[in-house]
């Protein structure tokens, strides 16, 4: 009996806390199909290739020994990577009402799936290193397969894409390309880093900020980040009530009155 009375002051606090807890349930169980096969992968990596346990969990500095600023500039761009596709995921699992009949929810699942796709072929060097050596697709094929899927994507959902501030987009594919053309026609022996690494870095900031203004115009349709005022129309956005007709938002902002409009500059008073 005393057993049984020295286990009920926790019994009752845990029956307190279980209202709390219960919820947190499927959160639990994520975390642990997501970290478990990704630990047992580490344990059969470190089995299979015979390397120390720690070559797979500390970072790469440390096991190199090499300086800190080793791949500082890559290790930036792996944020901007994860902070991309981060975005487009979420913002995309919020999106609801009529601003999907522009498509914007699936282009912002693809978009982040993409950017996720591209941020580990950064991080692991995919195209580089893993399928030429490990599948044997050649860097070119692969490379390839990207820019195919590319050119479908932007197919695909160029309604959604028009709706957007796309230019930036332009931008970040532009200096993708400058990137995999130099890196694909420099000449062996010679240090073109810079040449290549340079615009692969504005690409992805270029990336990074056109997705976090497609997320913000996809959460807030009356925002400022879309091609044009009346984008509402598309969207199926219309007045908030009261003004059955979109009559204040229009007289607000013009029904033809776009950022590009807002950009251009106005003529002096003479």
């Amino acid at each position: 009996m005393r057993v049984f009375s020295s286990l009920a002051g926790p019994m009752r606090v845990f029956s307190s806390l279980a209202p709390i807890i219960r919820p947190t349930y499927p959160a639990v169980g994520w975390i642990l199909i997501i970290s478990f096969p990704l630990l047992g992968a580490v344990l059969f990596l470190s089995w299979r290739l015979n390397v120390p346990v720690g070559n797979l969990t500390n970072d790469i500095v440390s096991v190199t020994r090499t300086p800190l600023y080793t791949g500082m500039l890559s290790s930036i761009g792996i944020l901007f990577w994860t902070a991309t596709a981060t975005l487009c995921i979420f913002s995309a699992m919020l999106v609801t009402g009529r601003q999907n009949e522009v498509m914007l929810k699936p282009f912002l699942y693809v978009s982040g799936l993409f950017t996720l796709l591209l941020g580990f072929d950064d991080l692991f060097l995919l195209h580089e290193r893993v399928f030429p050596n490990f599948i044997g697709l050649p860097e070119k094929a692969v490379l390839g397969s990207y820019a195919v899927f590319a050119v479908a994507y932007l197919i695909r959902f160029r309604t959604a894409i028009f709706e957007t501030e796309y230019p930036l987009l332009g931008l970040a594919l532009s200096f993708f390309g400058i990137s995999v053309v130099i890196d694909a026609f420099h000449s062996e022996g010679r240090d073109t880093a810079a040449l290549e690494d340079f615009p692969k870095f504005v690409g992805i900031v270029s990336w990074f900020v056109y997705y976090a203004r497609v997320s913000t115009f996809a959460l807030h349709p009356k925002s400022d980040t879309g091609r044009g005022g009346d984008r509402k129309s598309k969207l199926g956005g219309g007045s908030d009530g009261g003004d059955p007709g979109g009559n204040a938002a229009a007289s607000q902002c013009g029904s033809e009155r776009g950022w590009r409009d807002a950009a251009r500059p106005q003529a002096p008073n003479l």
